[in-house]
């Protein structure tokens, strides 16, 4: 009887008993990707809203953030950073290096990410901010601005930030 209380007072005290947690659908990649890399890019340290910080998923109502009851399963940068690699990695040939990355690779491009909006807001997910992307001795500052009409439920947010996520990510692509 005494394990049952202890259980149940852990259970409710951590959390466990409320909320659903949610993360990107992430599809991996051929298992000969590593030794087919003939290009990388590399990715320097990606700039997030606070508000993506917390483990809760937030929405914007009257000009307010406010946090969900559901929670992301890991921080919000590790999920795009992830979804990131996971992406350009599916292309064989090429790599992806994370800020800090060995000086002695050279990348074929660098690119910063900063998000300014990544939140639902009035019926819509919105995906909003600029990469600066390095080629060579050149630089390019490209805004980007995405928006998907949303239902506001947790798992349909979700879905459509991935969605506006790869669309930015294969937009980088064609860049690069």
């Amino acid at each position: 009887m005494k394990r049952v209380i202890i259980f149940i007072t852990i259970f409710i005290f951590t959390g466990c008993g409320g909320g659903f947690y949610y993360t990107f659908k992430t599809y991996p990649f051929s298992k000969n990707s590593f030794s087919q890399i003939k290009e990388y890019i590399a990715f320097k340290e990606m700039e997030i809203p606070d508000y993506l910080k917390q483990n809760h998923i937030a929405v914007m109502e009257n000009d307010k953030v406010k946090f969900l009851s559901a929670k992301w399963t890991e921080p919000v940068e590790a999920m795009l950073k992830r979804e990131s690699i996971y992406f350009f990695m599916k292309d064989d040939s090429l790599g992806v290096l994370e800020y800090p990355w060995q000086k002695d690779i050279k990348a074929k491009a660098v690119i910063k990410l900063i998000i300014e909006d990544f939140i639902y807001k009035n019926g819509k997910v919105i995906l909003r901010g600029y990469y600066i992307l390095k080629k060579g001795d050149k630089s390019y500052k490209k805004l980007f601005s995405y928006e998907e009409k949303s239902n506001g439920e947790p798992d349909d947010i979700v879905n459509k930030m991935q969605r506006l996520y790869l669309k930015l990510l294969k937009d980088m692509k064609e860049k690069i």
